[in-house]
């Protein structure tokens, strides 16, 4: 099957220039990139996290290959996700409109950096405060795997969304504020 692109920037409210340090799971991003996969040279992803060591790759959910409804129904599924994270967890992953400069968590590296406020669904990061205490970076890499099984699988299951990007081959890398639509939570079946 043809692979077959979206245009999203209807559902953009903002766009500010961002920084690769600045980047925190659950943003939206969009950056021009240069890497082999000519289809999408200007990938709009949901980033599930940043690896660091051997390689430095970016991981994310590409929302340029979902249509609308179904990017508004991923961003949704935070009862799901909560699922996913309550083996570990007692809050609720959340979808938030943030800004760096009030209420985002002031002992994280690099706050700041971003001056407009942005679209972030709140997923299990390495220092964020979480039940109250910092994650550490295996707790925070459990939960992904905990979310990746549980939820984030079946997603992929049915659209090839999943990429990793090198940060190498990015530029112009903007933070999006995104139309978060109506809450309508998915029946749980």
């Amino acid at each position: 099957m043809a692979k077959r692109k979206y245009n999203h920037k209807q559902n953009y409210q903002g766009v500010q220039p961002g920084k690769l340090k600045a980047l925190y799971p659950g943003m939206v991003v969009e950056f021009k990139y240069s890497g082999e996969d000519i289809f999408d040279k200007k990938p709009l992803i949901l980033l599930l996290y940043k690896e660091y060591g051997k390689y430095d790759l970016i991981h994310g959910l590409n929302l340029n290959y979902l249509q609308g409804s179904a990017v508004q129904k991923l961003f949704c599924s935070c009862e799901l996700l909560h699922k996913g994270a309550s083996v570990y967890s007692n809050e609720p992953i959340r979808r938030t409109i943030q800004s760096q400069m009030g209420d985002y968590d002031d002992t994280m590296p690099y706050r700041n950096l971003l001056k407009e406020e942005f679209t972030r669904i709140q997923l299990p990061t390495y220092k964020e405060k979480r039940d109250g205490n910092p994650l550490s970076k295996s707790e925070a890499k459990k939960q992904m795997n905990v979310l990746y099984e549980k939820v984030l699988k079946k997603v992929l299951l049915k659209h090839n969304i999943y990429r990793t990007y090198t940060p190498s081959k990015m530029s112009s890398i903007k933070v999006i504020t995104f139309k978060l639509g109506e809450w309508h939570q998915p029946k749980l079946q």
